[in-house]
C-alpha cells in the first residue's frame, strides 16, 4: 500500500474491491490485526480502511443514482412514446384520445419532476424547444398557403412594402 494517489476517486475500483477482500478474509478468519483498522497520516487512501469503504460507498451510490435516472428516463420515454401513438381514425374518439394523453403527460412529466428533477428540466428544454419549432412550422404552412393563394400582382405588391420596412410575414398573417 502506498501515498501514491493524490485523491481516494484517483484509487482504481479493483484496487479499493482487492483491499476489502483483504480486510473481509482478516475479519472472517479472526484475524484481524490492529494496525489494519488504523488510520495513517498522510493517509494510504488505497489502504486505510475507513478511506477504502468510503470511497466504494460513495461510487456505489453514484452508480446506482446513474441507473436509477437511466431507468426514470426510460419509463418516461416509453410511456410519452405510447401518448404519441395513442391514435384513432374516428374524430369523436380521437378526442378522447388527446385528452387520456394529455393527463396521462401531465401525470408523466410530474412523476420524473418528482423522481429526476435534473432529467425534469432537460425535457422541458427539449420540450419547449420543439413546440416552439412546431409553432413556427404550423405559421410557416399557414403563411404558405395564403401566399399559394395570392395572384402575382399582389404578391409582387406586399412584396415591394416588405422592402420598404413592413414585415412581410406580418401582412402575410393579416390576410
Amino acid at each position: 500500500m502506498s501515498t501514491q494517489y493524490e485523491k481516494s476517486e484517483d484509487v482504481p475500483t479493483e484496487v479499493l474491491c482487492n483491499r476489502v477482500k483483504e480486510l473481509v478474509k482478516l475479519i472472517t478468519k479472526g484475524e484481524v490485526k490492529h494496525n489494519e483498522f488504523t488510520m495513517r497520516v498522510p493517509a494510504e487512501l488505497d489502504r486505510d480502511a475507513d478511506v477504502v469503504l468510503s470511497e466504494l460507498v460513495r461510487r456505489l451510490n453514484e452508480a446506482e443514482d446513474v441507473n436509477f435516472r437511466k431507468g426514470v428516463r426510460t419509463f418516461f420515454d416509453a410511456l410519452i412514446g405510447r401518448t404519441a401513438n395513442n391514435y384513432h381514425g374516428i374524430p369523436e374518439l380521437q378526442k378522447v384520445c388527446d385528452e387520456e394523453n394529455a393527463l396521462i403527460e401531465k401525470w408523466a412529466e410530474e412523476a420524473l419532476e418528482d423522481l429526476s428533477p435534473n432529467d425534469h428540466n432537460q425535457w422541458l428544454a427539449i420540450h419547449e424547444a420543439f413546440k416552439q419549432g412546431a409553432d413556427q412550422y404550423c405559421k410557416d404552412a399557414i403563411r404558405y398557403r395564403k401566399i399559394k393563394k395570392l395572384k402575382a400582382h399582389e404578391l409582387s405588391e406586399m412584396a415591394m412594402l416588405a422592402i420598404t420596412d413592413t414585415k412581410f410575414d406580418e401582412m402575410v398573417d393579416s390576410l
